[in-house]
């Protein structure tokens, strides 16, 4: 009885910490700014409806929309890049370009924030991904209009090709360009990937979960952003979590998981994962809440401009506090 009493013990500590490293709370207060950081939800209104507002899909074959997009795109980065730069390469016999706009060269070590451009199929792609697409571009904007004081380089790249035929596969913008990073050896402190940021709701049971025991430890309604790290993210996770959590209207939950557990791997990000670099990923959860993905439905209106605001707001001052 003792023995068995002794192991029970020892399995309700292991699940303990394993729920500490999967929730991977907050245990220390974060700073409050009380600077303004002023984003412009109308800005980011005005990028979801250039992207994903013409009516025209921006798949893998449409061509002329994915170059359409991505010549908007690209014209607004270099307006809040110090540099920039294309790379083009080619999958099933077509032409695509990833972009990248930087600020702060002059820094040995850099921050990627990412996001892919393309849709699956014939949908719209408002949430996914033209949300993250757009969210980048506000951060983009906040980082030269407030020239902060920076200890990296950051690096604003779209993708493209993230989604079917090519999700998984070699072909991926995003595969490519981490490829690049490792064959240049260039020094990746992080790599933030922008995954569906704008569908929110609250009301009850409007989040899901891939595992029956996640409604115990997170909320049931899709109200709040997510922060999605392997094992190895869980302190860059923390620092972002708390500072974002201090500086927000919009709640801030976080999983940490082994890389190889398939529903944290939805992303751009675990193409970072595969060459070496850490990765994380923010998103409203996809398909966990926003009905609408995959659909002809995902369009601008589904969208809160107010709560994406808040969310780029506080990843703005999160980016700033990543530790040394």
């Amino acid at each position: 009885m003792r023995l068995f009493f002794k192991l029970f013990l020892g399995f309700v500590f292991l699940i303990c910490i394993c729920i500490y490293f999967v929730v991977n709370p907050v245990l220390l207060k974060s700073d409050t700014f009380t600077s303004v950081i002023p984003v412009n939800s109308e800005f980011l209104r005005e990028s979801v409806l250039n992207i994903a507002g013409y009516g025209n899909p921006r798949n893998f074959e449409n061509h002329d929309e994915l170059n359409r997009c991505f010549d908007y795109i690209s014209t607004q980065l270099k307006l809040y890049s110090d540099t920039s730069e294309v790379i083009s390469f080619t999958a099933s016999g077509g032409s695509y370009r990833i972009f990248s706009g930087s600020v702060n060269c002059q820094a040995s070590e850099r921050i990627i924030v990412g996001a892919h451009y393309d849709v699956c199929g014939n949908t719209p792609g408002a949430d996914d991904n033209a949300s993250a697409v757009a969210g980048l571009i506000e951060l983009a904007r906040l980082f030269s209009l407030l020239k902060p004081e920076l200890k990296y380089r950051l690096d604003f790249v779209v993708f493209p090709l993230e989604e079917p035929p090519f999700f998984e596969t070699d072909f991926m913008g995003s595969f490519i360009h981490a490829r690049n990073m490792r064959d240049y050896k260039i020094d990746v402190k992080l790599m933030i990937c922008l995954e569906m940021i704008g569908f929110f709701s609250d009301k009850a049971g409007s989040q899901k979960y891939p595992f029956s025991m996640m409604p115990l430890l997170y909320p049931d309604r899709g109200n709040f952003i997510a922060l999605v790290g392997s094992l190895g993210e869980v302190s860059f996770v923390r620092r972002m979590k708390g500072v974002m959590n201090a500086n927000s209207s919009v709640p801030v939950y976080s999983l940490n998981a082994p890389s190889f557990i398939p529903a944290i791997s939805l992303s751009d990000h675990v193409n970072y994962w595969k060459f070496g670099f850490d990765a994380i990923m923010v998103t409203d959860t996809a398909y966990f809440r926003n009905p609408h993905y995959h659909k002809l439905s995902d369009t601008p209106e589904t969208l809160d401009y107010n709560r994406m605001a808040e969310v780029i707001r506080a990843l703005y001052l999160a980016i700033l506090a990543i530790p040394d």
